[in-house]
């Protein structure tokens, strides 16, 4: 997470929720302004795959715009999340 200027911006509130609106993760930003999570793509059930995502991700620091994203998780998954100043 950066601001408009690529500056990181740390503790940065994240809230994930999987294609259900089921909250999968909270937490903050590091100093360098990454998170991680493990998001589940897809529960295997005895009629077949049922997908979790697209999951969306909801961001927010004070001082910035609050923003909300779309993110398809497949394998291994990268979202880099832009916040304006307000």
């Amino acid at each position: 997470m950066q601001d408009q200027n690529a500056k990181p911006l740390a503790n940065a509130k994240v809230t994930i929720a999987d294609r259900f609106g089921k909250s999968v993760f909270t937490g903050s930003t590091d100093d360098r302004g990454v998170v991680g999570a493990v998001l589940t793509e897809y529960v295997q059930t005895p009629k077949g795959q049922n997908r979790q995502t697209p999951h969306s991700v909801a961001v927010g620091l004070q001082g910035y715009e609050p923003l909300t994203k779309s993110i398809e998780v497949r394998g291994k998954s990268t979202l880099r999340v832009t916040l304006s100043a307000k």
